[in-house]
């Protein structure tokens, strides 16, 4: 970076004191990327942190407009400190490196739904945090765990993706649709919590006629998964990282959100193969089966070079078949008309596999 290509706006002076007149000089050793696309990439900079979006125009700066207007606010935040515009190299912005920070969704799935975790503790400060959130005069157009930052020593959450933050307006108040992308969060305690207690955690966050708000969950978010499949497809096809992670060998796997790539077990795993659109199919099932909470063998990824499947191994202590069958028929009633047979036939593969025994 040439630090005559930059111009620096600090959130305050005490930014600017810390990161001097040319923050991009004191770069150190060109940082360490954790974060990349074609778009945008974050780097690890000591103590601090670079976004840098190599569109330039208005997506940086819609950010940095949004963590201004938070600074006015009481919903935590990570510290924006800087944004750097050039019109050669895309616009960066600096925000303050977190300490004994994680992912709210890596800990979620990882510590507490996969893990032995007491999630009470967790739980009692994410409903302070949601409900602040929802009571807050503000609109997140994308909130969500993997937006969302867990201090493991504090326990506390703050956001860390601002992107979109603005004021409610009307819309956002009285649309049932607007105001369930913020509220949505909110489900994902479902694959921990009862449905008594997930109506008391609901109405703890703020969400009137609990009850309501989680009968129709289901409809919303499967809805929610039939509008985006074909987009989350065509990024599937195209490698978006998001979605597609590439082994050792470089071969390019699609994954589910709670897996990352590994090795395949022979011993265990089990691969299915096929043609492409019906591994496909098996592979959009999944999330289904998935979002109504309907035991399964998951699905660990798609290899779409090789056009197979892993499934993952068996799990003791899975519901037994008249729960399943249950949930499977409350499922396809709610979306009877929206998927050709071919689907229910791919999901009903899965609850089948899944009655097997995993090989020795």
């Amino acid at each position: 970076m040439s630090s005559s290509s930059y111009r620096w706006i600090f959130a305050d002076e005490d930014a600017h004191r810390r990161l001097g007149d040319h923050p991009e000089e004191s770069l150190p050793g060109g940082g360490i990327s954790v974060k990349r696309s074609d778009i945008r990439e974050v780097l690890a900079c000591g103590e601090f942190f670079w976004k840098h979006d190599f569109r330039g125009g208005r997506h940086m700066i819609g950010e940095w407009k949004s963590a201004m207007l938070l600074r006015s606010t009481h919903v935590p935040c990570v510290e924006y400190l800087a944004l750097g515009r050039s019109l050669a190299d895309g616009n960066v912005i600096i925000t303050a490196a977190l300490p004994d920070t994680c992912s709210a969704g890596e800990y979620w799935y990882g510590n507490i739904v996969s893990g032995t975790e007491n999630p009470e503790e967790f739980l009692r400060g994410l409903t302070h945090f949601v409900r602040e959130m929802l009571e807050s005069d503000l609109f997140h157009p994308d909130f969500h765990f993997g937006n969302i930052l867990y201090d493991t020593v504090r326990r506390r959450f703050a956001l860390v993706d601002v992107a979109g933050v603005r004021q409610k307006n009307w819309c956002d108040s009285l649309l049932p649709s607007r105001r369930y992308r913020m509220e949505r969060l909110i489900l994902e305690c479902r694959r921990i919590l009862a449905d008594r207690e997930m109506c008391e955690w609901i109405a703890r966050c703020g969400i009137g006629d609990a009850e309501n708000f989680l009968h129709r969950g289901l409809i919303r978010e499967a809805r929610m998964l039939e509008a985006q499949w074909a987009k989350r497809e065509r990024q599937i096809r195209d490698s978006y990282w998001k979605f597609v992670q590439s082994d050792e060998n470089d071969r390019k796997f699609a994954r589910t959100p709670q897996h990352t790539i590994r090795q395949s077990d022979p011993r265990r795993d089990l691969i299915l193969e096929g043609e492409s659109a019906w591994l496909e199919t098996l592979f959009l099932a999944h999330f289904y089966l998935d979002l109504a909470l309907i035991e399964h063998r998951n699905v660990i990824m798609w290899d779409t070079q090789a056009n197979q499947i892993l499934l993952e191994p068996d799990r003791p202590g899975r519901a037994n078949l008249p729960d399943t069958l249950q949930r499977f028929a409350v499922l396809k009633d709610v979306a009877k008309t929206r998927h050709p047979a071919t689907f229910w036939h791919a999901a009903e593969k899965l609850l089948e596999l899944s009655l097997q025994p995993s090989k020795e």
